[in-house]
């Protein structure tokens, strides 16, 4: 390398800091004043002896010394050696006015930069600052190239240098481990073909170094060749040099490229995973994806059983079987498998030989990873030797563990889902019998009773009359139960329905008792007509039954009289209401009246008030009572959709 390329370090805005020492003051000043003057970059620092030098030196940053020889009480070669003991490579030029050839020789073996005789004329201190410049511009390129030197020795990548001849000039370590040579010096004036098949040697001849001739540089992947004759996936970058040589740049991606075909390899464990509607039958696959996805054929897996309060082996491989045969369950005795469970932590053990104590100590396993499956279990990963998993396998394995956790997550909840699913159908199913001899089994002898009723009454017999009293109730009540148990389904066939129109044709099938009924409303409503038309009915009958005469209203002298019972059908905030003036429900019961089977009328079956609530959830409705305006009870039902238009 030229001085022009070396002094192109240093002359730009880049400043020198110089620490001048001389005995001399006024020299020393008049130094100062020439090299600021030939060059801006200069900043001088100037002390009178070598013992003031040496404390500049260890107060601030200088780039270069400057140092008289003759000084009192050391010299300049002493002061030298006192600065080579802290600063080995810092320049130093012995700028003196005794030359001879002596002193020159005695200063460059102490390890002075450069000698320089002080001169007459200002031409010397021209000549000391290219000195200066030049000392400081190689000691800059050599600390750059010791930086560089070590950033290539100790790069994980493999770097090295080829010839024109494609021989190995220069190789790192990583290089040389990347290959399987121990030391890189075997390699070095070998050709780069010694690391490649004749195939691959042949790719690279005939359209790979030609890129590089043309391009000047070509980057991409190949398969290398180890010194055992194994091949590895690599990354290769070529980068060619005026001399016709290559910088070449060689990284093993066999870690990315298992990573990356067990990622895929674990996306189809996941797809899957996620149709198994049982804990055995994931962790059946979870030990199968072990084997397959992350190339690991020991492996195990333990379900936690609450009712034993232990960790029973589900699962376990071929080859693991082989080895150890049947997996024992865990409890809290200590074991690594339950320590990994309590604590929800996964754990990487690479040798059990050394300062871990497992359950069995003659377990013929050496390494191991204890993968944690949430409140679900563990997965036990294992080798035959000691420190066998990479940074890549426990990524991989807690990847998997995640995977499984969730399938298992999932299996539990179809399992909760089928068990209350059976059950359900199990009531229905109950359900249905009773329905069945409700409307069957019943009805049969209560025609039998009704008809020989009516036979008997044609003979005049009144005491009878109380008898078809009670079988009309019992009639009643068993239509209601029926309605009750079978209006359960969502309503999903809806229509528009006009509330007036509605109203007035379910006032006709109810028998008022004198009651009389006044709609306000125009609402037309979505909902399904018939089981519509059996809400109003309820909520009319429920009104006779329990409204009683109706509320006082006075008369003109203040007197009161008994007006009847009006029930009103009206619109409210999100839907419709029906209301009396009967007597109300008092606030304690309101919660009670939609109960089953609860009624305060001896003619009421206290189903009817049940059945509209069930038809209203049908409808995904509400329903409540409340105070109504004229003193009685108003029920209203909202949640209602309205029809379009309306």
């Amino acid at each position: 390398m030229s001085n022009v390329n070396t002094l192109s370090m240093v002359t730009s805005d880049q400043s020198i800091t110089v620490l001048h020492v001389d005995d001399e003051p006024d020299f020393a000043e008049m130094v100062a004043s020439f090299l600021a003057s030939v060059d801006e970059c200069f900043k001088i620092r100037t002390a009178h002896s070598p013992d003031a030098g040496e404390r500049m030196l260890g107060d601030r940053t200088v780039d270069c010394v400057v140092s008289d020889y003759e000084m009192p009480g050391r010299d300049g070669i002493e002061f030298l050696r006192s600065v080579r003991a802290e600063h080995p490579n810092l320049p130093f030029i012995l700028y003196t006015g005794r030359g001879s050839e002596e002193v020159a020789s005695e200063a460059i073996s102490a390890g002075a930069t450069d000698y320089l005789q002080k001169q007459s004329g200002t031409e010397q201190y021209e000549l000391l600052a290219n000195r200066i410049r030049n000392a400081v511009g190689r000691y800059n390129t050599e600390q750059e190239f010791q930086r560089r030197s070590r950033a290539i020795e100790t790069s994980t990548d493999g770097i090295a240098l080829l010839d024109e001849n494609g021989r190995y000039t220069f190789v790192n370590q990583a290089h040389a481990d990347i290959y399987g040579y121990n030391d890189p010096a075997t390699l070095r004036g070998e050709t780069w073909r010694r690391c490649y098949d004749d195939d691959r040697v042949e790719w690279f001849e005939s359209e790979v170094l030609p890129a590089v001739e043309e391009t000047g540089q070509w980057r991409g992947e190949a398969v290398g060749t180890r010194h055992d004759g194994t091949t590895f996936p690599q990354e290769v970058s070529l980068t060619g040099l005026d001399d016709g040589g290559l910088i070449c740049v060689v990284r093993d991606v066999s870690a990315r490229k298992r990573q990356e075909r067990a990622l895929g390899l674990l996306h189809d464990t996941t797809q899957r995973l996620i149709t198994l509607r049982d804990a055995q039958s994931v962790a059946d696959a979870a030990v199968e994806a072990a084997r397959t996805a992350l190339d690991r054929p020991l492996s195990a897996l333990w379900l936690y059983d609450d009712e034993r309060d232990h960790l029973a082996p589900a699962a376990i491989s071929e080859a693991g079987r082989e080895l150890i045969g049947d997996p024992p369950a865990y409890t809290g005795d200590g074991s690594l498998s339950w320590r990994a469970f309590q604590d929800r932590e996964l754990r990487v053990y690479d040798d059990l030989d050394s300062g871990v104590e497992p359950l069995n100590p003659d377990t013929p396993i050496r390494s191991e990873i204890i993968v944690p499956l949430g409140e679900y279990g563990v997965l036990n990963l294992g080798s035959t030797e000691a420190e066998d998993f990479t940074s890549v396998d426990v990524s991989l394995a807690r990847t998997l563990g995640k995977t499984v956790e969730a399938a298992l997550s999932r299996a539990t909840r179809e399992r909760q889902l089928r068990h209350h699913r059976d059950e359900l159908e199990r009531q229905n199913r109950r359900l249905e019998r009773i329905i069945n001899a409700i409307s069957h089994g019943l009805r049969s002898p209560l025609n039998v009773a009704t008809g020989q009723l009516e036979l008997a009454q044609e003979h005049g017999d009144d005491h009878l009359d109380d008898v078809a009293v009670a079988l009309e109730r019992i009639e009643t009540l068993t239509d209601d139960l029926v309605t009750l148990a079978t209006e359960r389904e969502r309503a999903s066939e809806t229509a528009p329905v006009d509330i007036a129109e509605a109203a007035d044709a379910c006032w006709r099938n109810v028998v008022t008792d004198g009651a009389t009924l006044e709609v306000e409303t125009d609402l037309t409503v979505r909902a399904d007509p018939g089981r519509l038309h059996q809400v109003l009915e309820n909520l009319f009958q429920n009104a006779v039954e329990h409204g009683g005469e109706g509320s006082p209203a006075a008369t003109a002298n203040g007197e009161p009289e008994r007006s009847g019972l009006t029930v009103t059908v009206g619109s409210c905030e999100g839907g419709f209401y029906v209301a009396d003036n009967g007597t109300g429900v008092p606030r304690e019961d309101r919660d009670r009246v939609f109960e089953t089977g609860h009624s305060t009328s001896e003619a009421g079956t206290g189903y009817g008030l049940s059945i509209a609530r069930e038809i209203a959830n049908a409808h995904g409705w509400e329903v409540r009572v409340v105070d109504s305006d004229r003193g009685g009870a108003r029920f209203e039902v909202t949640g209602v959709e309205t029809a379009a238009g309306a």
